[in-house]
């Protein structure tokens, strides 16, 4: 069987992330996999594709105007979809023109893949477009059961829509309690430094820690500066918070892309991640595989999978909930962070294996 991933970019991004996973279990599992990009300005997981000797299809353009370039990357993917049994499109605009490009193929099944949100901020124009894509896609993914729920409640949907968490190499995702550092205060963000992302209201919550507290967790931003006009904003109203506080600012690094950032998990207190909306991040089940507490906006599937007191959970949109929940976390004995640990790596190992991903897909081929 031949498979074609189709994907915007080789980005830093967490649907390129899965992509990269999923390739690499479909090739272990002996399926011929390639995968298909049309944005070439990002080539941070180039490497990990070129090692599974996974042929990259390529569009390149030079025309700016949105209409042209649609028109080349449909027609580019057009010519090599019938080459294939089976396309996996990522996220919106890829499953858009995935959609169009197999009009007449028949005999390719095509699975739209979406990791995102319907409440994320997209055109009526564009969500229409997407809908009409998972109406004739023979089935449309999510990595959330929320998504799933929402996807199941749109007119001829219901049978359609079906839920895959996210899969990781679990032999290589270890840890141990008994030397994984403990209450060194310090936190980590991991994500592109992007408006869905609520860098400002976190910055809110750390203030309003420190007012009460008089002191502040170090902080630190793993990930790159979107350019969308909503994420600039944000990044301008973030930096400009800073000066104004210097108490949050002497506390509050952002150290941009990291390639191996599960060595980081293991040397920080805790992931916080404040997000407004989501899918399934994989920066939750990373931390959770690799024994690093999670502090975690109440969004999405967070609650499904960090109850139980295998996380803490707040209100994104409340600095005052975000701020709490820190200080819940450092009252917490290290015992305490240790048992949250163990509890979150035994959920993650059930739930977020490779394995488990790879037969979930294997089912719809």
């Amino acid at each position: 069987m031949k498979i074609l991933i189709v994907i915007d970019s080789l980005g830093s991004g967490g649907a390129q992330r899965i992509a990269a996973y999923l390739a690499e279990g479909l090739v272990k599992k002996k399926y011929t996999t390639d995968i298909f990009i049309y944005e070439n300005q990002y080539d941070f997981f180039t490497s990990d594709f070129k090692k599974l000797n996974i042929q990259i299809h390529r569009v390149t353009y030079k025309s700016k105007n949105k209409i042209i370039k649609g028109f080349k990357i449909i027609s580019s993917l057009r010519s090599n979809v019938s080459k294939y049994d089976v396309i996996i499109s990522f996220m919106h605009t890829p499953s858009i023109y995935s959609c169009i490009s197999k009009i007449g193929i028949s005999n390719v099944k095509h699975i739209s893949f979406e990791l995102s949100s319907s409440t994320a901020p997209v055109s009526s124009f564009k969500r229409i477009l997407f809908y009409i894509s998972c109406l004739l896609s023979d089935k449309v993914v999510t990595n959330s059961l929320t998504e799933t729920k929402l996807m199941s409640q749109k007119l001829f949907l219901s049978n359609k829509a079906v839920t895959i968490w996210n899969g990781y190499h679990l032999d290589s995702m270890k840890f141990n309690v008994d030397s994984h550092r403990q209450n060194i205060k310090q936190l980590l963000i991991v994500g592109r430094i992007a408006y869905p992302k609520n860098g400002l209201n976190l910055l809110k919550g750390l203030k309003s820690f420190y007012d009460r507290n008089g002191w502040l967790p170090e902080v630190i931003w793993a990930g790159r500066e979107d350019s969308d006009e909503r994420s600039k904003k944000m990044q301008y109203e973030m930096k400009s918070f800073l000066k104004m506080n210097s108490n949050v600012k002497d506390k509050f690094k952002f150290i941009g892309e990291v390639k191996n950032i599960n060595e980081i998990y293991k040397q920080v207190d805790a992931l916080i991640h404040p997000s407004i909306y989501e899918g399934l991040p994989n920066v939750i089940c990373e931390a959770m595989l690799l024994g690093c507490c999670v502090i975690a906006s109440s969004v999405c599937d967070h609650p499904a999978i960090l109850d139980q007191n295998r996380g803490l959970l707040f209100d994104p949109v409340s600095p005052e909930s975000i701020s709490k929940s820190i200080e819940r976390f450092y009252s917490m004995s290290d015992n305490q962070r240790n048992k949250m640990a163990i509890k979150a790596r035994e959920f993650a190992e059930e739930n977020f294996s490779l394995n488990k991903m790879i037969e979930s897909f294997e089912k719809i081929f």
